[in-house]
């Protein structure tokens, strides 16, 4: 938990990206 409260902003964004990322790949895949 702690190591969460010290990740930077942009280590949040990269990991939204990624996260947005897979989703789209997954709804692809779907349709």
């Amino acid at each position: 938990v702690e190591k969460k409260a010290k990740l930077s902003p942009l280590s949040l964004y990269m990991e939204n990206l990624h996260l947005r990322a897979r989703q789209r790949k997954a709804s692809m895949d779907e349709s």
